[in-house]
């Protein structure tokens, strides 16, 4: 009687060992996906925090310059407001096409080496910004096959952790 209670308390000790191995793996994997969603974020802010630094170079707007000059800022207004992560990444579309219109302006404006300096930085940025989402989906990728293996997967569905989706890179932010 004796050796039956030990087995089932190792049997359920080696069974609470296995949930919280796997638990814990499933929680860090999911932890390096925000974390590297940050790296991301933070390269996407330093890209719009160029706006101002363009639009200082731009020559008294006027028209249709100043129309692009109005909305550039507000479209960084609007990322320094904070916005969620998916909007973000919506965002950038319209802040990409934006720089390069601003960034032509300012080109033709007082800049000079100042412009070139500031389109070499967007350069940088968007080759940071390439790189952490090529990181952020290989961390995505780990996670989600963590979630699809046996036997991770009884404790993924047992404590509802769920798939986080890639990041699809839209065309028009490889145009730079």
């Amino acid at each position: 009687m004796v050796a039956f209670f030990v087995g089932v308390g190792i049997g359920f000790v080696l069974v609470c060992a296995f949930v919280i191995f796997y638990y814990n793996r499933l929680v860090t994997l999911n932890h390096r996906v925000d974390n590297a969603w940050s790296q991301i974020d933070v390269q996407l802010a330093r890209r719009a925090s160029l706006i101002p630094s363009l639009v200082k170079l731009i020559d008294a707007p006027q028209g249709d310059n100043s129309t692009l000059v109005t909305q550039a800022e507000g479209i960084y207004r609007e990322m320094q407001g904070g916005t969620s992560d998916r909007d973000m990444l919506d965002t950038q579309e319209r802040l990409n096409k934006s720089i390069k219109e601003l960034v032509s302006l300012a080109k033709s404006g007082k800049g000079g080496n100042t412009v070139n300096n500031i389109v070499e930085e967007v350069r940088d940025t968007e080759d940071k910004i390439s790189y952490m989402r090529q990181s952020f989906n290989d961390t995505v990728t780990r996670y989600n096959e963590a979630l699809a293996k046996f036997p991770s997967s009884i404790i993924a569905n047992l404590f509802h952790f769920s798939p986080r989706p890639a990041l699809q890179i839209d065309p028009s932010l490889k145009e730079l």
